[in-house]
């Protein structure tokens, strides 16, 4: 592999990207070429990490000094990739081997590439065309225009001039709403893949829909560009078809269907009229201000699908007389979850809550629980169902703890406390990370903690569980969490809502407008909305469907378990005060667990192999 590391580097001549020993191209193919070895490898040696990334650097530094054409503007996109791919794995690996000292030698390579690229390409929208600032300080004009006169005059509805920001990749960072919508509806708008879904999930936020909708419709009007006025008719297709929300858009209905009826035809764009026109007259036939688009329906029903190609075999668990009984009579404050006890019926009761806790949270949609949580506590009005899931982790919670501390002696205390930490990691393993939480909460309160940790009372085994999900769920890193969440995107998954509550909040904290240099007018900003788009993608991911067999006896008991600790605060206060009493008095008895040796020091394994392994069963089931 050519190593320019440690050359001299060249100024760039305006014809061919150069390098000292040969053109970037070569170079850059023979970093990457050793790069993807890297990858595919289990390399321990930190030099080996470091002339990867030095030879990174060396690319930097020429693409930095590069004309900006378009080989140019690939290569720097595929060198941050990369980049991006060395910062979240290589260091992992330097970490695990090679300790903190290796890794900050990586980090500060990365940093060094990440500099040189810094001052790359920014990009604008001015006087209706696209400007490249190049390092030198010279702006180079684009040949697409961004607008053009039409054959009709008009004003636009916006007082502002139009201008959008991007930054080094193409992707947009700041703009108008006039701007954004000139972005997203030119041919330039392909540099930023996820421009359309911002705009159309999030553009109710910037202005109303009717105001989006007029907007639309002048830079339609008003751009004698057939491409243009193509993309801007499959945009509105797109607004009806997958994202519209009838409570918000309705007043857009007609006027839209004018358009498309009359303006679409003219120019010779029939078929995106004739989508339109169906899916308006949808819209008609059901007059419900709670109508949305097929975006969400239509991909849980080809998640459900696939799925129900392949089943999950049942489990050969059966109820003892007593308990189905109890739960036939409606005697459920009977029941003990002893008599569950054994793996067979914690991965029974981890399939029927998981599909309880699924039913739960698709009661609601993404974008809907967003607009309810991004309002203050005290302006919110409604919201029973959008807060149902949540009070059902929370009455998840207590209930744990009720079932480890009231039990009869501290043996079936024990018992009780393996065989819910036996139902977290089954919950993990079918990525139902929000009951499996609120179960751990109930385990780490002090009165059931001490059963697990001080009295060394639980099994090996399930300590090291233990220890692993303490990480697993630590509320200051959730990053095994993200991790395991994205991992396979499309496979049912029940999430951590408290995290999304909290990432909405901060991101609606976040200022509303940015000013990208000190000339440039006040511009929404971009990447508030971006974030705001990857959250509502990633719940809407969540949502397929799960395919086990409904038990109906164990549901009634835990819809009970649901009614029955929905408590107030005050409510709950007394609760843990009675549990905690209780738990001294087990403290306090004769037991053949007390006066044990602490448990001597156990290398816990990570809970990412265990998700990981399952992920991967899950795939190739399906293919």
């Amino acid at each position: 592999m050519s190593n320019c590391s440690g050359t001299t580097l060249h100024p760039p001549r305006n014809d061919e990207l150069v390098c000292s020993d040969g053109t970037l191209e070569e170079h850059y193919q023979a970093v990457l070429e050793t790069f993807q070895k890297m990858k595919r490898g289990n390399y321990k040696e930190t030099d080996e990490f470091c002339s990867v990334v030095k030879d990174f650097s060396s690319c930097a530094h020429t693409l930095a000094r590069s004309p900006c054409d378009k080989h140019a503007n690939e290569a720097v996109k595929d060198l941050l990739a990369s980049i991006a791919f060395c910062r979240k794995h290589l260091e992992q690996r330097v970490d695990k081997y090679n300790g903190k000292n290796a890794a900050k030698k990586i980090r500060q390579h990365i940093e060094r590439v990440r500099n040189e690229l810094q001052p790359r390409t920014e990009a604008s929208l001015e006087n209706g065309h696209l400007h490249y600032l190049d390092p030198s300080g010279g702006l180079q004009k684009s040949t697409i225009k961004i607008s053009s006169p039409g054959r009709r005059s008009a004003v636009s509805p916006f007082q502002h001039v139009p201008s959008a920001w991007t930054d080094r990749h193409g992707y947009l960072v700041g703009a108008t709403f006039e701007g954004f919508i000139g972005f997203v509806t030119s041919p330039v708008g392909s540099s930023d893949p996820e421009a359309v879904n911002i705009f159309l999930l999030c553009f109710r936020y910037m202005q109303t829909p009717l105001q989006a909708f007029k907007a639309l419709v002048w830079r339609y009007e008003n751009s004698s560009d057939t491409e243009i006025k193509a993309i801007v008719a499959n945009l509105l297709q797109l607004w009806v078809e997958l994202h519209w929300r009838h409570g918000h858009d309705k007043q857009v209905y007609e006027p839209l269907r004018q358009f498309a009826s009359k303006s679409l035809p003219q120019d010779s764009l029939h078929i995106e009229a004739a989508k339109i026109t169906y899916s308006l007259g949808e819209i008609a036939s059901t007059q419900d201000d709670n109508y949305h688009g097929h975006r969400l329906t239509r991909m849980v029903e080809h998640n459900r699908q696939c799925h129900q190609l392949h089943p999950p075999s049942p489990t050969d668990f059966q109820l003892d007389r007593k308990t189905k009984r109890a739960l036939l009579a409606g005697r459920f404050e009977d029941i003990n979850v002893l008599a569950l006890w054994g793996l067979k019926g914690a991965e029974e009761f981890a399939r029927q809550l998981t599909l309880l806790a699924a039913t739960l949270y698709a009661s609601y949609r993404p974008d809907d629980a967003v607009d309810f949580w991004r309002v203050a506590p005290e302006k919110r009005t409604g919201g029973e169902t959008m807060r149902s899931l949540v009070v059902f982790e929370n009455a998840l919670s207590l209930w744990a703890t009720s079932s480890v501390i009231l039990q009869q002696s501290a043996s079936e205390c024990v018992k009780a406390c393996e065989f819910l930490l036996d139902v977290i990691a089954a919950c993990l393993r079918h990525r139902n990370f929000g009951s499996s939480c609120a179960i751990f909460t109930g385990l780490q309160r002090r009165c059931v903690e001490r059963i697990v940790t001080e009295r060394n009372a639980v099994s090996a085994n399930h300590q090291i569980n233990y220890q692993n999900f303490k990480r697993f769920f630590d509320m200051y890193d959730h990053a095994e969490y993200h991790y395991a969440l994205r991992e396979s995107p499309g496979m049912p998954a029940i999430p951590m809502m408290s995290i999304f509550i909290g990432d909405v909040i901060k991101i609606f904290s976040r200022p509303v407008a940015i000013k990208v240099n000190n000339t440039s007018p006040e511009l929404i900003s971009v990447n508030r909305y971006r974030d705001l788009t990857k959250i509502v993608q990633a719940m809407e991911m969540c949502r397929s469907p799960y395919a086990f067999e409904r038990i109906e006896l164990i549901q009634k008991y835990l819809e009970y378990v649901s009614a029955k600790f929905n408590m107030n605060d005050t409510e709950e206060e007394a609760l843990l005060a009675r549990l905690g009493y209780r738990s001294k008095e087990l403290t306090a008895l004769n037991s053949p667990y007390r006066g044990q040796a602490p448990p001597s020091p156990i290398r816990t394994s990570s809970l990412r192999n265990v998700i990981t392994s399952a992920n991967a069963q899950f795939k190739a089931v399906l293919s």
